[in-house]
């Protein structure tokens, strides 16, 4: 027997019961724990509404949503955006047969849309669901040979720059992290991302977030120095001394030409793979420089659930159009990169 069971409140049970969850499900993330509930809810102050949902009094998944708006239409959202890069529901993949009932119960009223939705999640074509990829996300498998899934050249060449250039390595757990968490937005400012408009860290609800986020366990942040400076980090999540799941990455832009992004992310990786990490995590979002370390990469979805047909046809019209939109765009700067190279 199923049961949703809206939480106004979490007791010291639920918030156990949470977490014996989050440890029993191996694909738990960072984005789906109490600690990231936590610091959206006071560190970003968000409203989050939580159901709990058990099969035969046992607890087979926690749904924290919060209002936002898709095409013009209300509707339950994860958590966290924009920072999340994960779905930030955690649900055990076993019984995905009850998905559609228990999106039935939380969406009565209000529809449900939901971002980076895993592959694992199987749905029926009965379900009044609407699918679309939303990302790929690549990842390196440490349990593997390493040099069988990066560009060898290319690994060598990053190995000898980081024997040669005499840069020093950190990285930090924990408490650590908590201390040292400005060093996100001080190498960020130094770096290309405020020029491009791509900086995260230009306020301080976001800087009072992640220095939220840092009081969690699962923090690392590793950071490169050319003497005490520091010119390179990469802040990720250590989950259950198996996956390590990367937040945020920048680099002094004065120090490119000593490609820091690929140094600190060699370094990271060698440290991963000597502690017995099973999976290194780049997260959302496919790019060059994480391509020349990876071969792998899983599938995410953005997830449409409504009961009225009406908004489902909407859904359904908004997304074809945006795909049009897509393609006119693609096809624009493929012609575009092609005159300029015939120039």
């Amino acid at each position: 027997m199923l049961n949703v069971s809206e939480k106004n409140e979490l007791s010291e049970k639920d918030i156990k019961n949470w977490g014996e969850l989050w440890g029993n499900i191996e694909t738990a993330h960072f984005f789906n724990s109490y600690s990231w509930y936590i610091a959206c809810r006071e560190g970003l102050k968000q409203k989050i509404h939580i159901w709990y949902v058990y099969c035969e009094k046992a607890l087979i998944g926690v749904f924290p949503l919060c209002k936002t708006s898709r095409y013009g239409i209300e509707c339950w959202g994860i958590i966290g955006k924009p920072y999340t890069d994960k779905c930030s529901i955690l649900f055990h993949s076993d019984y995905c047969q009850f998905l559609s009932q228990i999106f039935q119960e939380i969406g009565k009223k209000t529809p449900v849309v939901l971002e980076e939705v895993p592959e694992t999640w199987k749905f029926d074509d009965s379900n009044p669901v609407l699918l679309e990829v939303a990302s790929f996300n690549p990842f390196v498998n440490l349990d593997e040979d390493i040099l069988c899934q990066v560009k060898r050249k290319e690994w060598n060449s990053i190995k000898r720059k980081s024997e040669k250039n005499g840069f020093y390595f950190k990285i930090l757990y924990a408490k650590d992290v908590q201390n040292n968490i400005h060093v996100l937005w001080e190498i960020e400012n130094q770096s290309s991302k405020p020029s491009k408009k791509r900086a995260m860290f230009e306020t301080e609800l976001t800087k009072n977030f992640f220095q939220k986020i840092s009081d969690a366990n699962e923090c690392v942040l590793a950071i490169l120095y050319d003497g005490e400076k520091p010119i390179a980090h990469m802040f990720g999540y250590n989950i259950k001394d198996k996956f390590f799941h990367a937040h945020h990455m920048s680099f002094v832009q004065e120090y490119s030409k000593e490609t820091p992004g690929k140094l600190v992310i060699y370094r990271l990786i060698c440290h991963l793979k000597e502690k017995g990490v099973s999976v290194f995590d780049f997260s959302r979002g496919e790019t060059m420089l994480k391509k020349h370390f990876s071969i792998y990469r899983e599938t995410h979805y953005d997830f449409y659930y409504n009961c009225s047909a009406i908004v489902k046809k909407w859904f359904e019209v908004c997304k074809y159009i945006k795909g049009k939109c897509y393609d006119v765009r693609h096809s624009v700067k493929n012609w575009y990169m092609l005159m300029k190279g015939k120039g």
